[in-house]
């Protein structure tokens, strides 16, 4: 009873007659049209003999246009897609809006051979400026090489003391392709476990917070300092650190990350360690999120693993190449809005107006 009714309340998306319908329907349109021809050239002799392989070939289309709109409405219900010469129909998962992202460069654009804080230093603070406005961080491992951990460190602390990118994806080669989705995390749980397996790493934030918390008791160069407090230090070393404090006689917003990019410039002196897909498995293996879904898949499968999943976020690939991050909490509202009221637009939805 239940599944008789379900299948009776089923909406049709594109053509509402089903597949038996739809063929007894072209069949009639068939034989109407080539009766109507029949009489137009008994009694008006229309059209000629030129005009007839036109005519016919257009009845054969008129006739094929409710089995193209069956084939269409199949593909529909089953969450599949039509193509043919050149144009197509998908009716794939629910959309929903992907999440801003921004690719950050390997090792932050800062070469190998140039300690992270030297004087292409400025292109790690660029690339922290536009944490605030990315939900996703996307670092590609390569082949291994591309990162260091001193420079995943960076990332992962002003990731963590912003608030933003919320998430870090990462991908990598593998089998000769580029880009494959690799898995994501939070910017805070990396940052911990990459301290946990890389003391020298925790002892470097640890000098930089305490710079940080020293010099947020100094006044900016050119200031009148209130008597009591600490005047700014004049010797070579303190200078040094006051520009990484201060922006001319401004407070720089950004001065956590350069006092860590001072002290992990003393490790980079040493051999660097880099990031290799194994690598990032043994490091974060733990809390890593692997859980994707692929753009060519039905929604039964989108739906599956959303459900299936307790992350806040869900990654979409393409032929396993990374695409993006989802909300999953948007995602089980499109699907849950566009299967049980496939017929709401929210967009037309208003707030009852409130009585006096």
């Amino acid at each position: 009873m239940i599944l008789a009714e379900e299948k009776s309340a089923r909406r049709w998306r594109v053509w509402p007659l089903s597949p038996k319908w739809s063929l007894l329907t072209s069949l009639l349109l068939l034989a109407a049209l080539l009766l109507a021809l029949v009489l137009l050239r008994m009694f008006a002799g229309w059209p000629g003999d030129a005009l007839l392989p036109v005519i016919l070939v257009a009845a054969a289309v008129i006739t094929g246009i409710p089995l193209l709109f069956m084939v269409i409405e199949v593909a529909a219900q089953s969450n599949g897609s039509v193509e043919a010469l050149g144009f197509g129909f998908s009716f794939g998962a629910p959309a929903a809006d992907s999440m801003s992202s921004q690719d950050l460069p390997p090792n932050f654009g800062v070469p190998e051979s140039l300690p992270i804080a030297d004087s292409r230093g400025p292109q790690v603070i660029q690339a922290l400026e536009q944490f605030p406005r990315s939900d996703v961080a996307v670092i590609d491992l390569e082949d291994g090489s591309a990162w260091w951990e001193t420079r995943l460190a960076v990332v992962c602390s002003g990731a963590a003391r912003l608030r933003r990118p919320k998430a870090i994806a990462f991908t990598a080669t593998e089998n000769e392709k580029r880009h494959r989705f690799v898995g994501w995390g939070e910017p805070e749980r990396l940052l911990r476990a990459l301290y946990r397996a890389r003391p020298e790493l925790q002892h470097a934030a640890d000098a930089a917070a305490a710079a940080t918390a020293r010099w947020a008791l100094a006044y900016p160069p050119g200031g009148d300092p209130v008597q009591g407090m600490l005047p700014p230090l004049a010797d070579p070393v303190a200078g040094h650190l006051g520009a990484l404090a201060f922006a001319g006689s401004t407070r720089r917003l950004d001065a956590p990350e350069q006092f860590l990019l001072h002290e992990l410039a003393k490790l980079e002196e040493q051999r660097p360690q880099g990031i290799s897909v194994i690598k990032l498995r043994d490091l974060f293996g733990a809390f890593l999120h692997r859980e994707a879904v692929d753009e060519k898949q039905p929604s039964q499968e989108w739906i599956r693993t959303v459900l299936c999943s307790e992350s806040e976020y869900v990654a979409v690939t393409r032929c396993g190449t990374f695409v993006g991050l989802l909300s999953r909490l948007a995602v089980l509202n499109q699907v849950l809005r566009s299967r049980l009221f496939p017929d709401v637009d929210c967009g037309d939805c208003r707030p009852p107006e409130q009585t006096v």
